[in-house]
């Protein structure tokens, strides 16, 4: 509930944030449906193109986290931080693919993906670059997802558009 208010009090002032809890589970042995489990244990991923928000978001779970462990005398242990660098995506090669995306009138809108996609090893790295994410049903790292061929049939004349544009004659 911290994060979710916290979170959602950073959107409402401009800010970028999310967050997904992947996992939750308790001891399979040692729950049941009418029982308050002894652990509970969670992965949480916190993803802002802003590291200081990121950092202070921290600061401030973790002493959200002692508050609450001494109010209810329980143990929370948040663990070690990732602290992923975000990295900025190549504002030439946003503009780019919006401008493919107009001539094709296929509606766009600016997204931060947080991901540790290669393509932010590479804007790390200097490498001018941007992401192109396409439509799909069930979404990312679902087994279900569905990504349609004809979109990404389209994704690809929106690249290659930009492509042809950028460095053709």
């Amino acid at each position: 509930h911290f994060v979710e208010s916290y979170c959602l009090d950073l959107e409402e002032g401009g800010k970028d944030i999310v967050f997904t809890i992947g996992e939750a589970y308790t001891d399979p042995s040692n729950h049941a449906i009418t029982k308050v489990p002894g652990r509970v244990d969670f992965k949480m991923d916190i993803r802002s193109i802003d590291n200081d928000i990121l950092l202070k978001l921290d600061q401030d779970l973790r002493a959200e986290a002692e508050r609450i462990s001494a109010k209810r005398d329980i143990t929370v242990e948040l663990g070690d931080v990732s602290n992923a660098q975000p990295a900025v995506m190549n504002e030439q090669l946003r503009i780019g693919f919006h401008k493919q995306l107009g001539k094709m009138s296929i509606p766009t809108m600016d997204i931060g993906s947080g991901g540790g996609h290669d393509c932010a090893v590479f804007a790390e790295q200097g490498v001018n670059s941007a992401m192109l994410f396409i439509r799909n049903d069930g979404g990312s790292h679902n087994p279900d997802e569905a990504m349609e061929i004809e979109d990404f049939a389209r994704a690809t004349d929106v690249l290659a558009g930009l492509l042809s544009e950028r460095f053709c004659c």
